[in-house]
């Protein structure tokens, strides 16, 4: 039998020199007191729309091929297999969303007690600070979520772009269509000047004007 996550023979991906060669975390499991509790998918779903929640995908690359390569919008992968050999895009990953601040919903595709998306919750409050009660777990995993009828899509597209910038994602640089606008703004404020030289002179002739009359009352 080969494991449906790495390929590879299940007695060879089940042992930790496994593990080490094809980076496959299936062997994994949480712990019964790790961090994460248990959400639905229609309340995760409800946090991805108005933007309180990042969901990461706990799988490995191959698992997520499997599945056609479909994930929740705006996902950020972290796959076991990046702690355990500690990635270094790992940082890069994380960074983000803790930055965001919201909640952290954990899954893979089965969503059950053991699954490893317990594992990472875990990983992430006791190695990268992020705080217990923002760590829930997506119950049913991506299976229940296609179940239910919810958005699923690849990343990198519209749908999980869309998601991303909604959820987490740092504003990114002024856009090149926005860019005329900018300019228009500073060319208007680059034309305020002092006052014009005839205003000047007005304001003279008016003081000279004041002066004469003064002179000729007093003649």
């Amino acid at each position: 039998a080969t494991c449906f996550a790495c390929g590879w023979a299940v007695k060879r991906c089940n042992d930790i020199a496994g593990m080490a060669a094809f980076g496959c975390s299936r062997p994994i499991h949480a712990g019964a007191d790790a961090p994460g509790e248990f959400e639905e998918p229609e309340q995760v779903a409800a946090w991805l729309a108005d933007g309180s929640c990042c969901v990461v995908d706990a799988r490995e690359a191959a698992e997520r091929s499997l599945s056609g390569g479909t994930v929740l919008p705006g996902c950020v992968c972290v796959g076991m297999g990046d702690i355990m050999f500690q990635s270094n895009q790992l940082e890069a990953k994380v960074a983000p969303i803790r930055k965001a601040g919201n909640r952290i919903v954990c899954y893979t595709d089965h969503g059950v007690d053991e699954s490893r998306c317990g594992s990472l919750c875990q990983h992430l409050q006791e190695s990268r600070g992020f705080p217990r009660n923002r760590l829930f777990r997506l119950r049913g995993g991506l299976n229940a979520w296609k179940a239910a009828g919810l958005t699923v899509c690849h990343e990198g597209d519209e749908a999980w772009n869309a998601a991303a910038d909604r959820c987490w994602r740092v504003a990114k640089p002024t856009t090149s269509n926005q860019q005329p606008a900018t300019n228009s703004q500073q060319r208007a404020a680059s034309t305020h000047h002092p006052p014009s030289r005839k205003m000047i002179t007005g304001h003279s002739l008016f003081e000279n004007t004041m002066k004469t009359g003064s002179r000729h009352s007093s003649a």
